[in-house]
């Protein structure tokens, strides 16, 4: 398997630099690059400005499209949009043969079975989360098949078995964690991130965190 768009880390680069339009998800432009380099450890470059800039990343990942663009919403998100569904934080079992997406509207996470013959099949409840709990946003999958969700609202990620069962979780000294993500040095750090949006109350809102989760990614 390969990355849909960019992924640099440790010096290694996996997949090639998305900058065109398509008719899926990760076409919707602009879409954006994760870059940490330099004097601005943590920042959000527009594919096309990267290709141009070429900047030194330490890690880089690309994502599908950027939500604020020059501090304004992206048109696809905004009431009149004909974007119509939130589907957050897709992760892959390492077998290839589960996928996990987050439905934040719906407060649940789904899992499907998958193969290159079939593609997306068999949907069914995976998790449901209730308000106080927090919203299912980012997610991701480690090499021991721990799902990771990111509960926005609920400060913290967790970590569910396969079965479904709370195994481990992290909290933050904030309330809207937005993703997590495996990288660094054998992928055995989380990189998770934050929303600032409303949330003056609270200092480090909007900040990345570094943690070491005990596991690795994929």
């Amino acid at each position: 398997y390969s990355p849909v768009g960019l992924y640099l880390s440790d010096g290694e680069t996996a997949g090639g630099l998305v900058t065109g339009a398509s008719n899926d998800n990760f076409g919707i432009l602009p879409h954006g690059v994760f870059c940490s380099v330099g004097a601005r450890p943590y920042q959000v470059i527009e594919s096309r400005a990267f290709a141009k800039a070429r900047p030194d990343c330490r890690l880089a990942t690309q994502s599908v499209p950027m939500l604020v663009i020059d501090g304004a919403l992206h048109p696809r998100f905004l009431i009149d949009s004909d974007s119509r569904y939130i589907r957050n934080g897709v992760g892959v079992s390492p077998d290839g043969q589960t996928a996990y997406p987050n439905d934040t509207a719906a407060m649940r996470t789904y899992e499907f079975d998958y193969s290159w013959a079939s593609g997306l099949t068999n949907q069914r409840i995976f998790l449901s989360f209730q308000p106080e709990e927090g919203r299912p946003d980012g997610l991701t999958v480690d090499t021991e098949d721990g799902v990771w969700i990111a509960l926005n609202g609920g400060g913290c990620v967790r970590r569910y078995s396969t079965d479904g069962d709370l195994t481990d979780g992290i909290r933050f000294p904030v309330s809207q964690i937005t993703a997590c993500t495996f990288g660094g040095p054998g992928h055995r750090t989380l990189f998770c991130t934050s929303s600032s949006l409303g949330l003056a109350d609270e200092p480090a809102a909007g900040s990345v965190f570094a943690v070491d989760a005990g596991v690795r990614g994929w």
